[in-house]
């Protein structure tokens, strides 16, 4: 029977390894190799005014904004990126937390994110792909 358990528990081990593999993936994808990177378009600093936000929660209420008046233009862009955004860092809080013991610590999970989440926004920015908005 503990030999049973210990297996099943290597088994469970590699099923959420596996998963959190495929989760940074195509979380990567997403992120920055689904769009163009827009080197070839723009210099730095036209980027970097277009394309960054450092106002928290601006986009958030543009968005729901756009959302709330029937937006027949930005509408849908609202809604897709409100989405993906929630799809790309929503499993974090399922995985981080089956993989690392630490991470069902309340600060320490916060702190994680918001290190991820700055990390991506930074490589964002440097690679021109996407846009660094904090939130």
């Amino acid at each position: 029977m503990i030999l049973y358990s210990l297996i099943d528990l290597k088994a469970k081990k590699l099923i959420i390894y596996t998963v959190f593999a495929v989760y940074i993936i195509a979380a990567a994808y997403m992120l920055f190799f689904m769009r163009d990177s827009m080197l070839r378009y723009y210099t730095y600093s036209e980027y970097f005014r277009e394309n960054t936000n450092f106002v928290p929660f601006l986009t958030v209420r543009e968005f729901i904004g756009y959302l709330r008046t029937d937006d027949a233009i930005y509408g849908d862009i609202s809604m897709e990126n409100i989405l993906g955004n929630l799809a790309v860092f929503m499993p974090t809080g399922v995985l981080f937390p089956a993989i690392w013991k630490k991470q069902r610590h309340f600060k320490v999970f916060v702190l994680s994110i918001a290190t991820v989440i700055t990390a991506v926004e930074v490589i964002q920015l440097l690679t021109m792909c996407g846009s660094c908005d904090i939130a």
